[in-house]
């Protein structure tokens, strides 16, 4: 383990860390009922998951941005090693996670058995929310269904247009805007009107969400062609990044506290878009983070992040686990904490590294 501590990017690290902590906030605070509002905790939510999914971008951005062979062509090859790369890293923990949550709803919670509802097996191809609004069977579910339709489709968008030309850096950022305006003009056509609820409709439906990853993979663009400017104007971007961000937490606690609960037509379609861009501005600062003094907290930062895709995956079985033990307080909130870090370090040390080591075995290791 301490190896692994050593060879972590610490910025990242932190990103992913608060992330996994507003989300796995949000939701004790919900269920163990300790506020009386539902807004502090959708706000958390809110920024976790978004958090998530620029820092996904970022990361695995960069390793797109780089599959293209110097004559700018795209392989076939190189694409399906990094689906075989990514689909190594998250179904086989995300497939026990769907079984773990089923049995845990069936003998917890007096569910019926979800595994005899069609809806359920939608789950198992990320598709639960691209059709038909999530079934709210595993509702974390949805963002993981965003991910991974992103790492299909562009990509693959990327290996149609290299077929037809050849792809260098800077044709690279003109097909990236072409893909947010993709995206955003479908959100533009299915958001004219008024939705009843936006976010369940908009916010969690995976075909209107895929432009949200798209802006780490534009400051990973950027890192990689300006890595100057990169550096220079990370401070200045940080605060660009941190105006758009508050922007979009007032829309969306006015919009909670609004008796009306509609959003103007400007903010159904680009109210993440600002969001997400706001949080990615913020990536070149953190990117800059080396280390940390105290080495308790740098520890505790690299392990939460080291394990964060596991505590995403088990909070919700254990959140529903812990609620038929004890009644809601501070008890099972408490609860809700320590099981879900024990679970998780122990789904990561015994399921999540050893699949990971036999990834690095039978397929080739991209550039980073």
């Amino acid at each position: 383990m301490s190896k692994v501590l050593h060879q972590r990017k610490v910025g990242l690290d932190i990103i992913r860390a608060v992330a996994i902590l507003l989300v796995l906030l949000a939701h004790s605070l919900e269920y163990s009922g300790l506020i009386q509002t539902e807004i502090l905790s959708y706000q958390l939510g809110v920024a976790g998951v978004e958090l998530f999914f620029v820092l996904s971008g970022y990361l695995i951005g960069r390793i797109i941005l780089q599959l293209p062979a110097p004559g700018g062509h795209l392989s076939f090859a190189a694409l399906k090693n990094f689906w075989i790369r990514r689909w190594y890293r998250t179904i086989p923990i995300y497939i026990l996670a769907l079984f773990i949550h089923a049995a845990i709803l069936f003998l917890c919670r007096n569910y019926y058995v979800v595994l005899l509802n069609p809806m359920y097996f939608l789950y198992f191809v990320f598709l639960q929310n691209s059709f038909i609004p999530e079934p709210g069977l595993y509702g974390i579910a949805w963002s993981l269904s965003v991910e991974e339709w992103f790492y299909i489709s562009f990509p693959l968008f990327l290996f149609v247009i290299s077929r037809l030309i050849r792809l260098n850096n800077y044709r690279q950022i003109l097909f990236i805007i072409l893909y947010i305006l993709l995206i955003t003009g479908i959100r533009i056509w299915y958001v004219y009107e008024p939705v009843a609820d936006y976010d369940l409709l908009v916010r969690k439906r995976m075909p209107f969400r895929l432009d949200s990853i798209i802006w780490g993979v534009t400051i990973a663009w950027l890192s990689l062609n300006y890595t100057q400017l990169f550096r220079k104007y990370s401070s200045l971007l940080a605060v660009a990044g941190l105006i758009l961000v508050a922007a979009g937490i007032y829309v969306l606690f006015c919009w909670q506290s609004s008796t009306t609960h509609h959003l103007s037509f400007f903010n159904r379609v680009f109210l993440f878009n600002y969001y997400d861009l706001g949080l990615a501005l913020c990536l070149p600062i953190m990117v800059r983070v080396k280390t940390i003094s105290s080495p308790l907290l740098f520890r505790s930062i690299t392990i939460t992040s080291l394990i964060s895709y596991s505590m995403y995956l088990l909070h919700i079985p254990v959140i529903n686990l812990c609620s038929s033990i004890t009644e809601k307080g501070l008890l099972l909130f408490s609860m809700i904490w320590v099981l879900t870090f024990v679970c998780s370090y122990l789904s990561y040390t015994f399921i999540e590294k050893p699949v990971l080591m036999l990834r690095d075995k039978r397929s080739r290791k991209e550039i980073y």
